[in-house]
């Protein structure tokens, strides 16, 4: 059961600059309260998804806040500068040997979740908003999944946890924006490029090319490259074990 809101109650002069260009384009947004809790665990948790004629943001009853509201307005925003939305990359997957097997929709998803992230960041803090509600799980200690990695990371046969957690543990590695962190943030990316230094630089040089790119659409060209990049790894692997 939800309740619609008029999205501007979320709207003030930090975040007017981002609500207004998105509305001058014509995108509609599309503001519900969702009022059954039951079962779930993270209730400060926001949803930003598209649907076929607007975007529709959710949260939680009692989580009221302008921080996760303008958080998922800035994934709007992104879109509307032509950011491309995770799920147009479905095919580059399916036409990738091995892509859905090695990086499976949702794990491209976390991947571009956080590319969207390192250009949003910088707007919501230029922003005036604090950087310590800019995610809901800001003060959790990262999932990085070491022993998962550790198991399996050899085995060749996909899927492979070791891998997928490999490469997802980066990204969230690369996404934590909470300084009290950062000691464990480098002992893990030391493991990861101890563990298999190849990929680590796949993964590292990805991402350097993200932060240093300017035009937010180029999201999907450097995804797609880092699939080739990943599955050309995967198969040098497979000849050398």
């Amino acid at each position: 059961m939800t309740e619609e809101l008029d999205p501007k109650i979320f709207v003030d002069e930090r975040n007017k600059i981002f609500f207004d260009s998105i509305i001058e384009k014509g995108i509609k947004i599309k503001l519900t309260k969702i009022l059954n809790t039951e079962h779930q665990l993270n209730l400060k948790t926001w949803y930003c998804r598209p649907q076929k004629d607007y975007f529709c943001l959710s949260f939680y009853i009692g989580n009221d806040s302008i921080e996760y509201f303008t958080h998922e307005l800035l994934h709007v925003y992104l879109l509307s500068k032509g950011f491309v939305d995770t799920n147009k990359f479905k095919a580059l997957l399916s036409d990738s040997p091995y892509g859905e097997m090695l990086l499976p929709l949702d794990l491209v998803g976390h991947i571009n979740n956080v590319f969207a992230h390192e250009k949003m960041f910088p707007l919501y803090i230029e922003s005036s908003f604090d950087k310590q509600n800019f995610t809901s799980d800001y003060a959790n200690v990262p999932d990085i999944y070491r022993k998962e990695i550790e198991d399996n990371f050899q085995n060749n046969g996909l899927p492979n946890d070791g891998i997928l957690y490999f490469i997802a543990s980066f990204y969230t590695c690369m996404d934590n924006k909470n300084g009290s962190f950062k000691d464990m943030v480098r002992e893990h990316l030391n493991f990861l490029s101890t563990l298999e230094i190849n990929l680590f630089e796949i993964l590292n040089i990805n991402w350097n090319n993200w932060k240093n790119e300017t035009d937010v659409s180029k999201n999907k060209q450097q995804i797609s490259e880092l699939i080739k990049n990943i599955t050309n790894w995967y198969k040098n692997k497979l000849k050398n074990d």
